[in-house]
């Protein structure tokens, strides 16, 4: 007769600490006619792993040894290779500047911003809850972590707080390990650069005051005795404490020709203090300080962990110098002379 296998219950089995097995019945149709297949019945080798019941996770091999009536013989099927895998652990994560992760796609890349502080993932394994899934009669089992740099895999020493992409991969340990496996064992995370913000304090308020003396122009002119300087205390907002960068601050419009070298004004270890910076103009008109780039100060090197806003209007300060509205009667006195005392000298009359 041919045999036919049955699990006791899910197939796989998974390891739960109950009993397992698997249990072999005749194929119906390869009974003779009259007798109760029901009633025919087998009994297995029991040796090391030739078993049909089974606790422990591993492979087992069920071997018909013999048979309750000699009218059969098994032809077909008289073994049958069984598994019982290893029970599946979830592990908490926590992040190092608090909260709990709670992404559970392992697909799902998580993230933080550079702050300057030590920002990984780990498991308290003190804390109750922080592995699930441990049986009662298997529960020495413990974790171990190891961190490493997602680019090149290589272990890392030291604080982790510097723009990347990192992994922690935990490792279960102690005489039940054996037992599981590891659901989220391996999570990623990226820290990506801390988008600096500015403040621009202004300290003067200007305006043209001169009127021409010259009869052919009669516009506001100012010679280069009579520029004006715009003071602005320039601040990033959110360095930071201890992180030291040097900023280019851009003349745009001035004295200063955006592709002249005295455009550029160079801004050394802000540490969040402000600093004054200066810009010069002559005529009237809208000008513009704006961060360019920043660099490395010679005491620090994390510029890397920091980016400029893209947009261009949040980094820059726009200042206008306004021109006096031109005074006709005053401007007409100085040019012509008084009017009324002098006629003759009356620009309004036809000569």
């Amino acid at each position: 007769i041919r045999v036919q296998w049955t699990y006791s219950d899910s197939n796989p089995f998974v390891y739960d600490g109950d009993l397992h097995g698997v249990y072999a019945s005749p194929v119906p149709e390869d009974v003779a006619e009259g007798d109760d297949a029901s009633t025919i019945t087998f009994t297995y080798r029991q040796l090391g792993n030739q078993v049909n019941e089974a606790r422990d996770v591993g492979e087992y091999t069920a071997m018909i040894e013999s048979i309750n009536n000699q009218n059969y013989v098994v032809n077909d099927g008289s073994q049958i290779v069984w598994r019982i895998t290893e029970a599946p652990l979830n592990l908490l994560w926590i992040w190092s500047d608090g909260g709990i992760d709670e992404t559970t796609d392992d697909n799902q890349r998580r993230g933080r911003i550079y702050n300057g502080e030590s920002l990984y993932l780990y498991v308290d394994t003190n804390a109750v809850g922080s592995i699930s899934g441990i049986v009662e009669e298997r529960s020495d089992v413990s974790v171990s972590i190891s961190y490493r740099r997602y680019v090149d895999d290589s272990p890392i020493q030291g604080d982790i707080k510097n723009v990347g992409v990192y992994k922690a991969i935990a490792t279960l340990a102690g005489n039940d390990a054996s037992f599981y496996t590891l659901n989220n064992g391996n999570v990623e995370w990226v820290i990506t650069q801390r988008e600096l913000t500015f403040g621009w304090t202004a300290h003067s308020n200007l305006n043209y005051e001169e009127l021409s003396t010259t009869k052919e122009t009669r516009v506001i002119v100012r010679g280069s005795n009579s520029e004006r300087a715009q003071y602005f205390t320039f601040q990033p907002t959110n360095l930071v404490a201890g992180d030291d960068l040097t900023f280019y601050v851009r003349r745009i419009g001035g004295r200063y020709t955006s592709s002249s070298s005295d455009g550029i004004i160079t801004v050394d270890n802000l540490q969040n203090q402000g600093s004054l910076l200066e810009d010069w103009a002559l005529n009237a008109g809208d000008y513009e300080l704006v961060v360019e780039s920043i660099t490395d100060s010679s005491s620090g090197s994390v510029s890397s962990n920091y980016s400029l806003p893209v947009l261009q209007t949040n980094r820059n300060v726009v200042w206008r110098l306004n021109p006096v509205e031109l005074n006709y009667e005053k401007a007409i006195k100085i040019i012509y002379g008084d009017v009324e005392t002098n006629p003759e000298n009356d620009p309004f009359v036809y000569d």
